[in-house]
């Protein structure tokens, strides 16, 4: 699937599973936003009431006394310890994903944000304390901008907002706890909440007190307002990433959604004309979808299962119903199909050999490629690159753009017809009936390695993982492991009894299925069997594995 398909996939995941964690968490969470009402309402009042009540001692050259300032580091201290402790005992949110680097990147800039509220409020009194016109003045336009922008929108308006937020995402944000707040999944309603406070913040506090203390600066007198303008600037440009760069999914649910408990399923198709999806779990057929024809080969994209087969037809099937919901018109049988999130691709053996490029959006026909005239061609996708069997030589793999249709390269030395190809980034593999594998260089265009034992079989499957490379043996109904570092042989899974067809890889195990009619789990630890599905009447051409939640 593609970065975007994945993105939502993950945010409708985090949404699903944070609405879950609430509901299980009720009662921790109602206890969650006490403490951060509580919390909030201490750090507003201590903004507010600590300079207001020390505006006497306020210096126009020297500020306030020191001990006045601790008082509000008393309770800044207490908050961040506090956002601490609920984070290690908070069983709603992954801190544990977060890296040491993002930890201090979220953790330390919030305490800019947090004195930034208590800095506006005594440059307020500073700028009283000056016998000094202008200063005055500015102190009068500070202070009602402190109320309006300050006070009323952001403590009272964004406060009352946030509050309605069951993540308690925005609240966070509010009291500045901005690394407790990247852990919790932001509902997708909420988002406008989000993203208000921190316009409030620019626009309402930080803006108008950098402007005017800056002024302060520059026309009265140089003091600790210094530290304020700095303050309200960082405060202000954070405010501004965060709403940006803010996903909805919490930080650290990227590795947590890989790591998930997922149902993955194999979708087999079959000359008995049945696709089969199977639980990979417990190898129990969950659905049998009869297709009215052989199906060649399966492939599956957005929700969508397609198979290929013998009467000029490419079926679209919905892996959700089983039913058929669709068709495309390619002349001609033994077809062959492959799909990405956009395109499908497809081939038949008739009267007109082409390589047909389809919208899965319109379901018409994009382009077309010349093809072999042959019993069955073989096709891969990469990028922006179709690799097929060459229309001029069947022994050989030509390379096409996919938007421009130029014919990009030809890959030719193989003695025999082509019956399996995998295109990587930098490499191309390809495999013939001639009885061997080759790896060929996409920057050289040049064969770099051949590899001895492969399937002559007409179909015959080859995948690449990592540095290994599995294909079927021309020698036994086995699967060749090899190293594509070395070029060696490093072992052998036998256990099927007829030649084998299709091989799909999902974490450490390996599956295979062959013309014993059977699939097989194979552990890439031990090299065991250690699985077998059985179903199917006759043999199995193709097979794919994807999660039930893809």
């Amino acid at each position: 699937m593609s970065a975007e398909e994945r993105a939502q996939r993950l945010d409708q995941w985090a949404q699903a599973r944070a609405e879950k964690l609430r509901g299980e968490h009720a009662t921790y969470l109602l206890l969650r936003k006490g403490i951060l009402v509580c919390l909030t309402l201490l750090y507003i009042a201590c903004s507010v009431l600590l300079p207001y009540l020390h505006r006497g001692e306020a210096s126009c050259s020297h500020g306030f006394f020191w001990e006045t300032h601790m008082q509000f580091l008393g309770i800044f201290l207490l908050t961040k310890c506090a956002e601490l402790v609920l984070m290690v005992h908070d069983d709603t949110v992954s801190w544990e994903q977060i890296r040491v680097v993002d930890f201090l990147l979220k953790f330390l800039p919030s305490f800019l944000g947090y004195l930034d509220g208590y800095t506006d409020a005594t440059a307020v009194f500073i700028a009283a304390s000056c016998n000094d016109t202008l200063a005055q003045r500015l102190a009068d336009a500070m202070g009602i901008a402190y109320l309006v922008g300050v006070c009323f929108f952001q403590w009272v308006v964004m406060f009352i907002l946030s509050a309605n937020d069951p993540s308690h995402a925005c609240l966070l944000k509010l009291l500045h706890m901005d690394l407790l707040a990247s852990c919790v999944t932001l509902p997708a309603e909420q988002r406008w909440v989000w993203d208000l406070l921190a316009a409030v913040r620019t626009i309402g506090e930080d803006m108008p007190q950098a402007i005017l203390q800056t002024i302060y600066l520059v026309k009265v007198q140089r003091n600790f307002m210094l530290l304020s303008v700095i303050m309200a600037v960082c405060a202000s440009l954070k405010a501004m990433h965060d709403a940006r760069a803010r996903a909805l999914a919490a930080a650290g649910a990227d590795e947590e959604y890989n790591r998930r408990e997922r149902d993955f399923m194999i979708y087999s198709g079959s000359q008995d004309a049945t696709i089969k999806c199977w639980n990979v779990k417990d190898g129990v057929c969950m659905k049998s979808i009869y297709a009215g024809s052989p199906a060649n080969t399966v492939a599956a994209s957005n929700g969508m299962l397609y198979t290929s087969h013998d009467n000029d037809v490419i079926r679209e099937w919905s892996l959700e119903t089983g039913e058929e919901v669709r068709t495309f018109y390619h002349e001609g049988g033994n077809a062959v199909v492959l799909s990405t999130t956009k395109y499908l691709f497809s081939w038949a053996m008739g009267p007109r050999c082409v390589y047909k490029m389809w919208s899965l959006e319109s379901g018409e026909c994009l382009q077309e490629f010349p093809a072999p005239d042959m019993f069955k061609a073989t096709l891969a996708v990469r990028g922006e690159f179709l690799f097929a069997t060459s229309a001029e030589d069947d022994s050989a793999v030509s390379q096409w753009n996919l938007t421009s249709g130029e014919l990009m390269n030809t890959f030719g030395g193989h003695t025999d017809e082509i019956n399996a190809l995998v295109a990587t980034p930098k490499r191309l593999l390809t495999g013939s009936q001639d009885g061997t594998a080759k790896e060929w260089s996409l920057v050289t265009n040049k064969c770099t390695r051949s590899f001895a034992d492969h399937s002559s079989h007409f179909v015959a499957p080859l995948i690449v993982v990592a540095d290994k490379l599995y294909n079927a043996s021309d020698e036994q109904p086995d699967i060749n492991e090899w190293s594509l570092l070395t070029g060696q042989l490093l072992r052998r899974f036998a256990g099927h009894t007829r030649p084998v067809l299709s091989i799909v890889m999902l974490e450490q195990k390996l599956y295979s299925s062959a013309e014993d009619r059977t699939i097989k789990e194979w552990s890439l630890i031990t090299g065991a069997c250690e699985q077998t599905f059985e179903g199917h009447t006759d043999y199995i051409s193709k097979i794919i594995i994807m999660c039930k939640d893809d």
